[in-house]
């Protein structure tokens, strides 16, 4: 499965050891584990350095 970020002002982020994405509307999704990849296709999102680890974790 694929995910894609598109919305600007999105944030990639870790919470309770899952990934979650914020869209800069308050709406929150958690990405299972079964998410093989997380396309960002917007120069303003933000990634924090815990969610890249932990999505390093699954490859």
């Amino acid at each position: 499965m694929m995910m894609v970020v598109a919305e600007p002002g999105s944030r990639i982020r870790v919470a309770r050891g899952a990934l979650v994405v914020e869209t800069k509307t308050g709406k929150k999704v958690v990405v299972e584990s079964s998410v093989e990849r997380v396309i960002i296709s917007s120069s303003r999102v933000s990634i924090s350095s815990a969610a890249v680890r932990a999505a390093a974790k699954w490859v």
